[in-house]
């Protein structure tokens, strides 16, 4: 998946459940309610690739924030309770 933005969303930018090898690349997500990407579980491991998230921008907060943004804390990424997932050049 490439090239997605999400911002000011009501719990997450973006989430995956149970997710195989599923790359998030070059992502933008800021000032979401619980985290800008949450991961569950990750299941496979295809070819030396690992499900992840590269070359991304995530901001927990910034400075135009409202009511319910300031009540939360918010995270950037939640990783999975899983093993095998890979955060680089974020």
């Amino acid at each position: 998946m490439y090239d997605f933005r999400g911002w000011k969303n009501n719990r997450n930018g973006a989430i995956g459940s149970r997710i195989g090898n599923v790359h998030l690349i070059r992502f933008k997500t800021a000032d979401n309610l619980l985290a800008g990407i949450e991961m569950e579980f990750t299941h496979e491991y295809v070819g030396g690739e690992y499900a992840g998230v590269y070359d991304s921008v995530i901001i927990g907060k910034t400075e135009n924030t409202e009511e319910l943004l300031e009540e939360s804390w918010p995270h950037g990424i939640i990783g999975p309770r899983t093993s095998g997932f890979t955060i680089k050049g974020v």
